[in-house]
């Protein structure tokens, strides 16, 4: 397959926290960074661009889509908390990727997030953790 039929992709990798000592919590960005390029290469596709969001500034990826718009088939992340924790913006992502023909695909959630049975799983995952966030973190709490 050459590069002209090749699926491009934004690679989206996201660090929630950081610990007191100032190490990341879970996988660093910079690691989900090379895993998503990886599984771009094993899909056969190519990456278009790489975008790194150290949760600094508290936007999810619908804040930057627009002008990421037109360099890209479909985002891989790293798992789906990176999209977002929040149930209301993940469905408003979810929404967005849609209607535009976008794809969505998770290096460690293997579920096709374009059929309605995927788009339904995206959505029970990201209930359970909200809610699990609710109950380890009262301050995090949704209104």
């Amino acid at each position: 397959m050459n590069s002209e039929n090749k699926k491009r992709y934004l690679v989206y990798a996201r660090e929630s926290e950081r610990d007191i000592n100032g190490v990341p919590k879970g996988i660093s960005a910079n690691d989900q960074k090379q895993e998503c390029i990886r599984h771009v290469e094993i899909i056969g596709g190519e990456v278009a661009t790489v975008f790194m969001d150290m949760n600094r500034t508290g936007k999810t990826i619908l804040d930057y889509y627009k002008c990421l718009y037109d360099k890209f088939d479909g985002i891989v992340v790293y798992d789906l908390t990176c999209l977002s924790s929040s149930v209301k913006d993940l469905m408003k992502i979810m929404e967005v990727f849609k209607e535009d023909g976008k794809e969505i695909i998770s290096v460690i959630e293997k579920i096709d997030f374009n059929s309605p049975i995927g788009r339904a799983g995206m959505l029970m995952m990201a209930v359970s953790r909200e809610c699990m966030e609710s109950i380890y973190n009262p301050e995090k709490r949704s209104a």
